[in-house]
């Protein structure tokens, strides 16, 4: 199955399609002076474990993103398996599912009259797999919820599922940007069924630096025995030994930008329709697709770019990821105009 994402080739276009840092530290410009010098070396990021490990956690293991690690799961760990994956959610969890014929169940967890989620759906289904299969079964989510942006403590639902022998794996690509103050409980480094899956490529703002880590007490060693040898390339190499060496400045530039993710989405506030935590939300434009192509050809028409929801199942709805101040009010005022056009009609 082909998966879609967002993005789109066109020049002088905003693209708010893309959920990527708008804002860039500067404890890694360095990096790109080095990149040709790096680029014609071998470089091997077993050089660097140990003190990445002494940084992030002794159960973490580096890879070149949070999609190999998806694909490793998919190719290796998901074998004669049972799979409940939460929707809507990222369009490759399916498709890595499926990469070895196991039964796939999707489960929607949003609530639309209350806008929120509801994980409770997940362990009914859970409880019910397991009442009549003895196989093993995994859930696949994300923490925060993409495309939502709802954050939440999945505490209580992964003591739940491990009761149920069930493993439990969380995508939480975009966690650098909820605000620290909501994460205070949120613990799961303790539980053994669960892999946490992390990315620095959403927090940096450089999706070509394909960077991030595993992190789990039971699977980390096993999902490095499938690890490409040189997957994180030349640049993700100097990037990561500039995060652990500039680990203080890495988190001062955390907090700097979920405070101005936060500031900037509060400007939208009123037009998001679920409460998300993080560098992007979700708008409903209409109630059908045909509502969803008449705004994008608008915003189109306005030299934005938006991103279109059918593959989640939410064909009125489109999603934004925020950009720089600039950008962000002027979209905001081709929001209103159009709302205003539509209420005006």
């Amino acid at each position: 199955m082909s998966v879609f994402h967002g993005g789109i080739n066109k020049e002088n276009i905003i693209d708010f399609s893309v959920s990527i840092n708008p804002l860039k530290p500067e404890f890694l410009k360095g990096i790109f002076e080095l990149g040709e010098e790096y680029s014609s070396k071998y470089t091997y990021i077993e050089w660097f474990e140990d003190d990445f490990k002494n940084v992030f956690g002794e159960d973490c293991e580096i890879f070149a993103g949070a999609t190999e690690v998806l694909q490793i799961i998919g190719f290796k760990l998901l074998e004669d398996a049972e799979v409940i994956i939460s929707t809507p959610n990222y369009g490759e969890y399916e498709r890595v599912a499926q990469f070895n014929n196991n039964k796939v169940y999707k489960v929607s967890i949003v609530d639309f009259d209350n806008r929120r989620l509801d994980y409770e759906r997940i362990l009914r289904l859970s409880k019910k797999i397991r009442k009549k299969s003895r196989k093993k079964i995994y859930v696949i989510l994300s923490n925060p919820n993409n495309p939502t942006g709802i954050y939440e403590e999945l505490n209580d639902l992964v003591l739940e599922l491990e009761n149920y022998g069930v493993t439990c794996i969380i995508d939480e690509s975009f966690i650098d940007f909820v605000p620290e103050e909501l994460k205070g409980k949120y613990k799961l480094d303790n539980f053994e069924n669960v892999i946490r899956i992390r990315t620095f490529t959403k927090i940096l703002g450089y999706p070509g630096i394909r960077i991030g880590y595993a992190k789990s007490k039971k699977f980390s060693e096993f999902l490095k025995q499938y690890r490409s040898p040189w997957g994180v390339g030349s640049l993700g190499y100097l990037a990561i030994q500039e995060i652990i060496k500039n680990h203080s400045k890495f988190l001062e530039f955390r907090i700097l930008t979920q405070r101005f993710i936060s500031q900037e989405r509060e400007r939208f506030q009123k037009h998001a329709y679920f409460p998300s935590s993080v560098n992007y939300f979700v708008i409903k434009v209409g109630n059908s697709f045909e509502d969803t192509k008449e705004f994008l050809k608008f915003i189109n028409n306005n030299g934005m770019h938006v991103r279109t929801m059918c593959d989640f199942g939410m064909e009125s709805f489109v999603r934004i990821g925020l950009k720089d101040s600039s950008e962000n009010e002027k979209l905001l005022k081709k929001i209103m105009e159009y709302n205003k056009e539509r209420w005006e009609a």
